[in-house]
């Protein structure tokens, strides 16, 4: 189990209540419930890469904003991220029917702008994060629940999106109390940043098309590309227009 800090979110508790039994898991085939455990298990191993680079863009948020609220929720967050392992671990060990191991966590690769000022790098790092991962990751969330059945699977995904869209809050914060000169900067890298996490949400997402796995928190590979798109369409590059930011060459495909 992951230790979470008692400064944490719920005080050191990993959920905000107790997640719930399901009695209907008993009455899953083995197949099934093999498949839910195991996409449940390679969520804990995402969630747990996401915390490393959390962490990352924590320090990047109080280089640039020292003692601020943003600075507060960004540390937060890397304790958040840690409690969806454990969140994810829970239930992958539940469907499996025996207490699993948490995965191992793997080395974390900080990204590097090359020609970029320090300030703007450390920017693009947030926004990578914040403002495109983690609301698309919302937006993704929010598919699983409305196609979730399960109690359990109910619980735990509500849990997650809850986290995420604060998450996500932090790079627009972010971006938005910058100069216009340093949102300018962001620009020629925006567009890029946008293709590469959509294709990761779309390509190289772990999930199945099995029957039965929607109704148990994991979206097929089509709901999550479908996700993506729609998070990237409908919330973000509208999110970037509002601060007045275009994605260069954006322009030359609307």
């Amino acid at each position: 189990m992951i230790a979470v800090a008692g400064d944490g979110r719920w005080g050191g508790r990993v959920t905000r209540r107790p997640l719930p039994d399901d009695p209907a898991l008993d009455t899953l085939s083995p197949s099934l419930r093999d498949t839910v455990s195991r996409g449940w298990f390679e969520r804990a191993a995402a969630e747990l890469q996401t915390s490393a680079i959390m962490a990352v863009v924590c320090q990047d948020v109080v280089a640039l904003r020292p003692g601020s609220e943003a600075a507060r929720l960004a540390a937060r967050a890397v304790d958040d991220e840690r409690r969806h392992a454990e969140i994810c671990r829970q239930v992958a060990s539940r469907y499996a029917g025996t207490d699993l191991a948490l995965p191992v966590e793997s080395p974390v690769v900080v990204p590097r702008y090359d020609g970029a000022s320090e300030e703007v790098e450390r920017l693009l790092r947030i926004v990578a994060q914040c403002s495109i991962g983690e609301t698309i990751a919302a937006v993704f969330l929010e598919a699983s629940l409305e196609a979730a059945r399960g109690p359990l699977a109910r619980a735990a995904t509500r849990e997650l999106l809850g986290d995420d869209v604060q998450h996500a809050r932090i790079g627009w914060a972010l971006l938005a109390g910058c100069s216009a000169t340093t949102r300018r900067g962001v620009e020629p890298w925006l567009l890029p940043m946008l293709r590469g996490y959509v294709r990761l949400w779309s390509a190289a997402t772990p999930y199945t098309s099995m029957p039965g796995v929607r109704e148990h928190g994991l979206p097929t590979p089509e709901d999550v590309a479908a996700a993506a798109r729609r998070a990237t369409v409908e919330v973000i590059i509208p999110g970037f227009d509002l601060l007045g930011v275009t994605p260069r060459g954006l322009e030359r495909q609307t």
